[in-house]
């Protein structure tokens, strides 16, 4: 199952929707995130040690705060702790050490990754470049992070290791979609997955093979205002609550299992900071 954070019906970003894939790409929109007084820009992540959803919301002055939801709370949402400014370019959960890693981007779009203990801390680490607005994900396979950034016109998906390296991994197609919607790894079947969106606001979920250096489109169209880089998925079963009544039920969904072609990095070098 995955999950997404699009805009309500006056476009600010607070709509929870569930995204089934099996034959086809399903969504669900069981509840809107908060009173509409703030939109959830931030990203969206899940950690399976609480079962909750974690997200950064933005008050309209730029300043982000980290917070929680359950899925069967009903949009009911947990203020965490002040983040600082500029949190719109993804969220992500690492589940090998226990701590989440989002992207903030200054005013002039210079993006840099930050590290969140689960109460809140954060912790600058290090630049990235400019244009990593597309969401973030993290590779427990290789130990990595992924994330999508635009420049000049160029959509390009990129590996980030925490030992400061940030290496362009593709290009995602020809410049005429945004691919701005949100990216997501999922283990399961080894692709990364992420939400596009064309030039009149149409959003649609793809499947991305590094292997072949493809994307193949999920039809049907998810529908419009996915522009937030929030997307994640719950791939360990069990791990998420019992959805309330109202929520699309889970499909079965079958992919080719593939594995990916991908840059190798030791986790000890990585993961000292």
């Amino acid at each position: 199952m995955f999950y997404a954070i699009s805009g309500d019906g006056m476009g600010i970003p607070r709509q929870f929707n569930t995204v089934t894939i099996g034959g086809g790409a399903s969504v669900g929109s069981p509840f809107l995130l908060g009173d509409g007084s703030v939109g959830f820009v931030g990203g969206l992540a899940f950690r399976p040690d609480d079962g909750l959803f974690y997200s950064l919301f933005d008050d309209g002055t730029g300043s982000s705060t980290f917070a929680s939801f359950a899925l069967n709370g009903g949009g009911a949402v947990q203020t965490v702790a002040p983040a600082g400014t500029g949190f719109n370019g993804g969220l992500t959960y690492d589940t090998e050490n226990g701590s989440f890693y989002a992207i903030s981007n200054d005013m002039t779009g210079f993006s840099t990754i930050n590290k969140i203990t689960p109460t809140g801390t954060v912790n600058a680490l290090f630049g990235l470049g400019f244009g990593f607005v597309g969401g973030l994900t993290f590779d427990s396979s290789d130990g990595n992070f992924y994330s999508v950034a635009q420049f000049q016109g160029t959509w390009n998906l990129e590996q980030i290791s925490l030992g400061g390296a940030v290496m362009p991994v593709m290009t995602l197609g020809d410049g005429s979609l945004g691919f701005n919607g949100g990216l997501v790894f999922n283990p399961g079947d080894g692709f990364f997955y992420a939400i596009s969106n064309d030039s009149m606001g149409n959003s649609t979920l793809n499947r991305i093979s590094v292997a072949l250096d493809s994307i193949t489109p999920i039809a049907p169209a998810l529908g419009q205002g996915f522009y937030f880089g929030a997307l994640t998925l719950v791939d360990e079963p069990g791990a998420a609550p019992e959805p309330s009544a109202g929520f699309l039920a889970v499909t079965g969904f079958a992919a080719l299992c593939l594995r990916k072609i991908r840059f190798k990095k030791n986790r000890k070098d990585i993961k000292n900071e």
